[in-house]
């Protein structure tokens, strides 16, 4: 109340001299018992109400014109929040020596986790220390009573999202530092970092590429990324953990790429050798051999393993590497793009193939997909969705699914609904029977077929053409 800048300076008077006039009425009620009479009492009870009335009255005030001039209080709503996060920051890290930005953001998170969960529960009576002044104690509970618990938790939701996404971007940036050390064209690096930033898909890459890149650039983007690749790929396997390389083996135990070396090869290499379990495995090496000779040691290489791994079954990421894998894809699945639109050795790349397309015909072959796979949109992150999307639309276009395979997972569903789905899809856009690679892209795909069986002399009779070929109940 001393401070002349407090946003609340004109309730904080007011309140103050309603609780010395409260000490005054209640100064003869000596016992829990005097106190219940005196606030029983008629007169009393209605100055009571009275000031309590006003003094909420005067507050909401306060709160609506300091959210409406962006004066940042602790119960602010989120715009007022999100207008005073630079200025807050740039204080922040002119008083605390040696912070960055993520000190800030992890000391937010901290506060709103705690602090504002402590108010909702009405917890922080018993701890009023959490507030370094009774007086900002005082303002924050009574701001907080006026606001009221659904409009609390709504704001608190709204500022730790957006706290999550300025971690996760400072994050992105630290990440994207691994590779501007090893790609040193400055049209390179804005191109790596807007695809970090946007996290794009991998259809939306080829496109945000060729829509951004003049030829030159195109070839120096390629050309730098690959050895970006090739550089983080070997530092990815050294802070691989042991128990990721056990799970990656388990997953893969029966698509596992192995080298062959003589026992003289392997002494070279020991530094690079792990035993897991029944496996003897390697990283970063090369030159040795991929087929079985006589005598050969035969072991696991886990590079490329372990970026499959990382990329499409460790759910979150791997202490900071999670945009690593995702760039390692990226860069699988732009050779693969570029392999094929390459017209010559002098390496013209070609526009995107769909770009010409009857714009009409487009349009068709993507609402009909849309249209099927409208009713799971609660059921796939917006990623996948789109992802699912994208990869139909190019196996309708060019009637082969993309070599650089996807993982796209729904949440508990019955499995029959999207089979159904994906045959409606295929029966509207073809007029021939359901071939088997398309059983094979949703098992290796989708994870809610992964675990089905294409048995291909009776496929028609087996129990994973029958998911797409019986309707579901409704």
């Amino acid at each position: 109340m001393d401070d002349p800048n407090n946003p609340f300076l004109n309730y904080l008077k007011e309140y103050d001299t309603y609780r010395s006039v409260y000490r005054l009425k209640t100064v003869s009620a000596r016992t829990s018992q005097d106190l219940k009479e005196l606030q029983a009492d008629e007169t009393f009870s209605t100055w009571h109400k009275g000031e309590l009335s006003r003094l909420t009255e005067l507050l909401e005030k306060n709160i609506n014109l300091n959210n409406k001039n962006k004066t940042f209080f602790i119960g602010c709503n989120f715009s007022n929040y999100q207008a005073n996060y630079s200025k807050r920051l740039n204080f922040f890290l002119k008083s605390v020596d040696d912070s960055s930005e993520i000190d800030f953001i992890e000391e937010e998170i901290q506060f709103y986790n705690g602090l504002i969960e402590d108010f909702v529960e009405n917890q922080l009576s018993k701890n009023p220390n959490k507030v370094q002044k009774l007086d900002a104690f005082l303002l924050a509970s009574n701001i907080f009573r006026a606001l009221g618990q659904r409009q609390i938790t709504i704001t608190n939701k709204k500022i730790l999202n957006f706290l999550y996404q300025k971690k996760e971007l400072y994050t992105l940036k630290e990440e994207s530092n691994k590779f501007l050390k090893v790609t040193k064209t400055p049209e390179v690096n804005k191109l790596v970092l807007d695809i970090l930033y946007k996290n794009l898909s991998h259809y939306s890459i080829i496109k945000y590429i060729e829509e951004n890149t003049t030829e030159k650039t195109l070839e120096l983007f390629l050309t730098e990324l690959y050895f970006a690749y090739s550089t983080i790929e070997l530092e990815l396997m050294f802070d691989a953990k042991i128990e990721h390389v056990k799970d990656a083996l388990k997953i893969f135990k029966d698509r596992l790429n192995y080298i062959y070396v003589t026992k003289g090869e392997l002494a070279r290499i020991k530094h690079f050798v792990r035993k897991i379990g029944n496996y003897t495995t390697v990283f970063n090496v090369g030159g040795c051999a991929t087929k079985p000779f006589a005598g050969a040691i035969k072991i696991v290489h886990l590079n490329k393993l372990m970026v499959h791994y990382y990329n499409n079954y460790y759910a979150t990421h791997l202490d900071g590497f999670g945009n690593v894998s995702y760039f390692c894809s990226v860069v699988d699945m732009l050779k693969v793009h570029y392999m094929f639109t390459q017209k010559n050795e002098e390496s013209c790349i070609e526009p995107n193939p769909f770009k010409d397309e009857e714009p009409k015909e487009n349009d068709f072959i993507r609402s009909t997909i849309e249209d099927s796979l409208e009713p799971f949109t609660d059921y796939l992150s917006e990623t996948d969705y789109q992802k699912l999307i994208n990869t139909l639309e190019s196996y309708f276009k060019t009637s082969n699914f993309p070599e650089t395979k996807i993982k796209i997972n729904f949440k508990k569903i019955n499995k029959k609904k999207v089979g159904w789905a994906l045959k409606e899809i295929y029966k509207n856009l073809k007029t021939d029977k359901l071939p088997i690679e398309y059983f094979t892209f949703a098992k290796d795909s989708i994870n809610l077929f992964h675990e089905e069986y294409v048995d291909t002399e009776n496929f028609t009779k087996s129990t994973f053409y029958k998911l797409f070929t019986t309707k579901p109940n409704s």
